[in-house]
């Protein structure tokens, strides 16, 4: 990718959860297990292009728009 020309940086491509179980706790329990394994590879950030509707989960969980990009520093 453009942005990670190292490789050392992880990047979610594509995450959802089906209406029906939005709102407990799925996705945020995916990105705990996604940081972790993220962690375990020696990696220090995570990018991702977020949706309007996931913004407010990746925020919440420590994410920062960069650019066209949220990142998260580990």
């Amino acid at each position: 990718m453009y942005h990670n020309r190292t490789g050392k940086i992880a990047a979610i491509v594509n995450m959802y959860t089906a209406p029906e179980y939005r709102r407990r706790g799925i996705a945020r329990k995916i990105l705990d297990l996604l940081i972790s394994e993220v962690r375990a590879q020696g990696l220090t950030s995570v990018s991702l292009e977020a949706t309007r509707q996931g913004k407010p989960l990746y925020e919440a969980y420590g994410f920062e728009v960069d650019g066209s990009m949220m990142a998260l520093s580990l």
